[in-house]
């Protein structure tokens, strides 16, 4: 078997997948009817821990963060403000401080907006966040940060076959006033609720024992927050097609990613001849990888962890298709690039190129169109260059028979310590076989590599449309 190509690096928290105590039935749609839910009348009624309202100064601070049970934010001070969750999006006040309501609504209790999309067996946590600013011309309104993130602590990884994932509901055609009282009775009061995140990643950290989303959009802040189990096969993940003309231009190039699914996959290559070049790329975060494995790895991995010591875990997946005309391409020179690749705890990354024969995949952005596959490890001789800055992996020296292929990123990690509440799991079964990469064992654990998510690919996804993105000279300004 081949050794994939090796880079040293300095050192992302990491990530296996993980377990509620009962076996549950999450939903299996990435859409916001998300699994039948129970009639509310079956589900407990909320009992929320209600903290006090946090003041956050824009002018002494860029960020501002809090938590209440078991879950946390972090939200940038430069952002805009709207009476209602439907109206217009001005810039925020530089000088007005923002407040910062949160209630948490703990395992037991399903808030009520979720109970049309979130099943009670998938339901893990939940919490309703409000952010609030003072205008001299409309009162009380509703924050919306321009960056930020939504963290949640976890018992462990998600169970075999699952992720954690984020919904997110809005109280529209009310007030901030009336949509807090709502989310701290935990009713739907006098506001419509609009299911307007669903599916957000929520990335497993296993030193920390967090699941994380890599950054929420503006327009998705203020509302209630669940994190759920979702089945992974169900996953539809972030992709892009690309089209050119070879008499026009001499570069195809392309990404596929996004905020919610924590980085992105770019492409690069030249084309030549007479017919179109179209080019396939998807994203696939961690666990999400569409190349089936040994389900021991999991096993093993997570009993290193348990333990502290090194182990190696999938950092994300890249799959690029090219095409001329009718006929995969190989171009004569091309480079790779993976975005938002922490370096916590990592000694080493490497890259494998794997590709699939006997199966006919129906949809390349979902894992279960890959279920039937068989894989095949691709030798390769790939240059691999990291910038710990930009938080960037480049491939380069692709050959051309490492074109059209799913691009794994593996990272070792050398934990320091055992995390304090995860358990050893049972020993792996006596037939299951040991080795690395190389022999094509797939490690089904998710690397944290959260933090730099929200620098690389934040401004990408929240900036543009109904908003203006404040300069940061008018921040530095205000607080000098």
């Amino acid at each position: 078997s081949p050794s994939p190509s090796k880079s040293p690096t300095p050192s992302p928290s990491s990530s296996p997948e993980p377990s509620p105590s009962s076996s549950p039935s999450p939903s299996s749609s990435p859409s916001p009817s998300v699994s039948p839910s129970p009639s509310p009348s079956a589900v407990p009624a909320p009992l929320p821990s209600l903290a006090p309202a946090i003041p956050c100064d824009p002018l002494t601070k860029a960020f501002c963060n809090g938590q209440n049970g078991g879950a946390s934010y972090r939200i940038a001070t430069v952002g805009s403000i709207t009476p209602t969750l439907e109206a217009s999006f001005p810039n925020a006040s530089l000088t007005t401080p923002i407040t910062i309501d949160v209630v948490a609504f703990g395992k037991a209790s399903l808030p009520a907006p979720a109970r049309t999309s979130v099943s009670i067996d998938a339901y893990v946590n939940g919490f309703a966040l409000s952010l609030t600013q003072a205008s001299p011309d409309s009162g009380t309104v509703f924050y919306e940060p321009h960056e930020g993130t939504v963290t949640f602590s976890v018992t462990g990884p998600a169970l075999d076959g699952f992720v954690y994932m984020i919904e997110g509901f809005q109280a529209m055609g009310c007030s901030p006033a009336d949509a807090w009282q709502a989310a701290v009775n935990g009713t739907l009061g006098a506001c419509s609720w609009a299911h307007t995140a669903a599916g957000l990643y929520a990335q497993y950290d296993p030193v920390t024992l967090t699941a994380a989303t890599g950054g929420i959009p503006p327009a998705q802040w203020n509302g209630i927050y669940v994190l759920q189990l979702h089945s992974v096969a169900e996953v539809e993940v972030p992709s892009s097609s690309q089209q050119v003309d070879p008499h026009t231009t001499g570069e195809i190039q392309g990404a596929a990613g996004s905020v919610q699914f924590g980085g992105e996959f770019a492409y690069s290559a030249t084309v030549d001849g007479d017919e179109s070049i179209s080019a396939f790329a998807a994203y696939f975060p961690g666990e999400m990888t569409p190349v089936g494995g040994d389900g021991g790895a999991r096993r093993r991995a997570r009993a290193l962890l348990a333990a502290g010591g090194t182990v190696t875990v999938k950092v994300a997946s890249g799959l690029l298709f090219l095409k001329r005309g009718n006929t995969t391409y190989a171009p004569a020179k091309g480079a790779l690039e993976f975005r938002g690749v922490g370096n916590r705890w990592v000694t080493s990354f490497s890259v494998s190129v794997h590709q699939y024969t006997n199966c006919t995949p129906g949809q390349f952005n979902k894992v279960a169109s890959f279920a039937n596959c068989t894989w095949a490890v691709v030798p390769n001789d790939i240059s691999m260059t990291y910038n710990a800055t930009a938080q960037k992996m480049a491939l380069g020296n692709l050959g051309s028979t490492t074109w059209n292929s799913v691009y794994v990123l593996s990272a070792e990690l050398a934990i320091p310590s055992p995390p304090p509440s995860l358990a050893p799991p049972p020993p792996p079964p006596a037939e299951v076989k040991t080795g690395g990469l190389g022999n094509n064992i797939v490690l089904i654990v998710v690397v944290c590599i959260a933090g730099a998510f929200i620098v690389v690919g934040l401004p990408l996804m929240v900036v543009g449309g109904r908003r203006r993105n404040r300069e940061r000279s008018h921040i530095d300004s205000h607080r000098q």
